[in-house]
């Protein structure tokens, strides 16, 4: 078990810690990740990270829990967004910015500007007039107003080009190639289908992370791109447990 240990509910939080100690009371209180939990005092009070020792961070008028070693937050109101490092250092401000997925966060330096990706070390991405966060390892993006709709991989790599293209839901993106052509399902790992298939089922469940690799039926892995996609998915996790 991990401590401290969030117990209660309704308004009536508390952390536990490894002597069987109670904090205060808190009116909210998320579990800890990357070593803070995001709480709130009173209903109608602001944000504090809690930290390992049972600190609490300056207040923050919009905080989310941290992923991939970054919490965004807000720090006046009205004001820009920040990321906080797990060291309690604050990132360049933006007018936008979005919680990290898979290791990249969606970031808009202004408003009416393009949209950018930063990785875990601080660095932008080339701009886009349209995009969507990292979702199972890929982002819906579009570089121009003229330009084709393609989903890019950590690493930024390009998909094919498709005339329209969605987010994920339930593990599949709706996709068409030309303007006239039919609707078609693009899994998780980048398989068109018409109608949802086993391997990309089971693609999702594991990039949502429902399930480890050892749920998966043994004979998906004689499929090579399967294998390679699970193996590839692996090593980013590794890569992003390292950079934390």
């Amino acid at each position: 078990m991990n401590f401290p240990e969030r117990i209660g509910n309704d308004g009536n939080y508390y952390f536990k810690n490894k002597y069987g100690m109670l904090s205060q009371k808190f009116f909210y209180a998320d579990i800890y990740i990357d070593g803070y939990a995001l709480v709130k005092l009173n209903e109608d009070g602001l944000w504090h990270f809690r930290d390992l020792e049972g600190n609490l961070s300056e207040e923050f008028y919009y905080a989310t829990p941290y992923s991939c070693g970054y919490a965004t937050v807000v720090r006046e109101k009205g004001g820009k967004y920040f990321y906080r490092d797990q060291n309690g250092n604050f990132s360049e401000p933006f007018d936008f910015a979005g919680i990290y997925q898979n290791g990249y966060g969606l970031i808009k330096k202004n408003l009416n500007g393009p949209y950018q990706y930063r990785n875990i070390v601080g660095e932008l991405s080339e701009e886009y007039i349209e995009a969507g966060p990292y979702q199972y390892g890929s982002a819906l993006v579009r570089k121009t107003i003229n330009s084709p709709y393609n989903f890019i991989d950590i690493y930024g790599n390009k998909s094919e080009d498709f005339f329209f293209a969605t987010l994920y839901k339930d593990g599949y993106a709706t996709v068409k190639k030309v303007k006239n052509g039919k609707d078609l399902l693009r899994d998780v790992f980048g398989r068109l289908s018409e109608e949802p298939t086993e391997i990309g089922d089971y693609a999702y469940k594991y990039m949502k992370g429902d399930i480890e690799k050892k749920d998966i039926p043994r004979n998906l892995f004689f499929d090579e791109s399967f294998r390679l996609s699970i193996l590839a998915e692996e090593v980013r996790r590794n890569k992003v447990l390292a950079n934390i």
